[in-house]
């Protein structure tokens, strides 16, 4: 019975592909008009800020004093059947149950002059300086912000760290730190909005030093541009190029430090590729749906020293084996040679998402019940997290991996979220396909 599940699950989550392609299609139809204006007692939910959750307007620019405000939550995990091969069999696990707390954020924002603002994001209990930019606005449409700045990209890298504006309890899986498509961070941006009758046009353009730091001749290059409609359809395209110099770029850390910050993987010893797809947001009546699509291309050169040490710590698959060998993937990790490594070659990257969620109004709070849907396929990534993998995309014989998520959200008043959710990663492992689910509950209280 599980089995007829699971891969009527896997119909489904490959159909979310063109579902999301859909859905892009018919957003982009509401340039001409095809779906309605919110209604005025249908409350906005495209696109929301934590700042517009608590009711508090930044939108008129005017010299303000130092504002304070922010969230913390707490959490508590419990995954099941985490998979893994003893002698040659699959075996699940169960593991302990997980309470932290994921997030505690303070957000301190100040207006020293009409054209001139700064934030300030202090996150976890260690106080670290999560992201910092001062704004200067020389025009609506023309604006620079310097700092260390979360990029525009998609629905969610501008706002990884505002929870509670989103649905569910994680972000999509392209924006987990153990498989980041590109670097969540930039230094220099440039952007502006357009405003019109119907629709407010906005664009960015951001580089910095590269994820290694500092290199000579790295130049990245990310874009965003979308458009917000009628106020109820948000649709746009976002992009990234990792060098437009004359070097190559090198990861962000070693093998052996975790994972990268980055899409260069630590065993690479240079990596060029670009990141390019589009997404949409769209609100009808009590329904919002989300959907994106994202590929990344590479071209890379693998260091061989590296990629030997990484086969002799770790299992690799067949799969990893061949990519990584070539003709001599049978061959016993001991017995491997630099010159067996497969040193140059591209790969590509894809990944997408559709998330649906309904909301209820009532005199106890808001009630919304969501179901997502997350794909991704990175062939070239291994298990060990240590050594810069994930235990997703890694793990799977393929490298593609589906994972579905239904759950609910409370807000008892618009402060206060509580969220309950379920998922399960569904992929091929150990020649079967297999899936391990996972239940999550999370309360955030925002405060200022």
């Amino acid at each position: 019975m599980l089995s007829r599940q699971i891969s009527f699950l896997e119909i489904v989550i490959r159909r979310s592909t063109k579902l999301t392609l859909l859905v892009f299609i018919t957003a982009q139809l509401c340039l001409f008009g095809t779906l309605p204006a919110l209604a005025d007692d249908e409350p906005n939910l495209l696109d929301m800020s934590l700042e517009e959750l608590m009711g508090m307007d930044f939108s008129e620019k005017k010299p303000r004093p130092l504002t304070i405000y922010g969230y913390m939550s707490a959490n508590v995990e419990k995954v099941f059947g985490e998979l893994s091969i003893s002698d040659g069999q699959t075996v699940k696990t169960n593991a302990p149950h997980e309470w932290s707390v994921p997030h505690f954020h303070i957000f301190m924002r100040a207006h020293p002059t009409s054209t001139i603002e700064t934030f300030v994001n202090i996150a976890t209990e260690e106080m670290e300086v999560r992201n910092m930019w001062g704004n200067i606005g020389f025009h609506r449409a023309f604006q620079i912000r310097l700092g260390k700045v979360y990029r525009r990209f998609g629905l969610f890298n501008a706002k990884i760290d505002e929870v509670p504006t989103y649905l569910g309890i994680e972000p999509p899986e392209l924006f987990d730190t153990d498989h980041l498509l590109l670097p969540r961070l930039t230094s220099f941006m440039i952007h502006g909005d357009v405003v019109r009758e119907n629709a407010t046009y906005s664009y960015a353009l951001c580089t910095d030093n590269g994820e290694a730091g500092p290199t000579d001749g790295v130049i990245p290059l990310g874009w965003d541009v979308r458009a917000k409609i009628h106020g109820n359809v948000l649709v746009g395209v976002s992009g990234y190029v990792s060098d437009l110099g004359s070097s190559t770029n090198s990861p962000s850390q070693a093998v052996g430090e975790g994972s990268v910050d980055g899409g260069v993987l630590p065993w690479m010893a240079g990596d060029d590729y670009e990141v390019y797809g589009g997404f949409a947001e769209i609100q009808i009546k009590r329904w919002l749906i989300k959907a994106a699509y994202w590929e990344a291309n590479h071209t890379f050169c693998r260091d061989a020293s590296t990629v030997l040490d990484i086969a002799i710590a770790t299992d690799l698959n067949d799969n990893q084996k061949e990519r990584f060998f070539g003709a001599s993937a049978d061959v016993a990790a001991s017995s491997l040679t630099e010159d067996d490594v497969v040193q140059s070659g591209r790969y590509r990257v894809k990944t997408g998402y559709v998330r649906l969620g309904y909301f209820i109004y009532s005199d106890h709070g808001t009630f919304a019940p969501f179901v997502f849907f997350d794909w991704m396929h990175n062939p070239e990534t291994i298990e060990d997290k240590e050594l810069g993998g994930d235990k997703e995309c890694g793990i799977a014989d393929d490298g593609l991996f589906y994972k579905y998520t239904v759950g609910i959200s409370y807000k008892p008043v618009d402060e206060v979220a509580i969220k309950l959710d379920h998922s399960a990663h569904i992929q091929k492992y150990n020649g079967r396909t297999e899936s391990y689910p996972e239940i999550r509950f999370d309360v955030s209280y925002m405060f200022r």
